[in-house]
């Protein structure tokens, strides 16, 4: 299954870690939560145990946060 990103539009650790999976040139999925209080950005605060955006999940892992996926897109995309 594809790696989904979820994140906000508007958030610039989003727009760069959208950036980052675009260039490994693997295929992903982007899930924009529309708004910081939305039922999804619950829903997801609620898998994580954590706030930070942007979260990526691949291979039943959770990556949170920009740093994480950074790393993760170098070693394993």
């Amino acid at each position: 299954m594809e790696p989904a990103l979820f994140g906000l539009n508007q958030d610039k650790d989003t727009a760069t870690a959208r950036t980052l999976l675009h260039d490994t040139g693997k295929p992903f999925r982007y899930v924009d939560m529309s708004y910081a209080g939305s039922p999804l950005t619950l829903a997801i605060q609620g898998i994580t145990n954590s706030s930070e955006i942007p979260v990526l999940i691949h291979e039943g892992v959770t990556y949170i946060g920009l740093e994480s996926i950074r790393k993760h897109s170098r070693d394993r995309l």
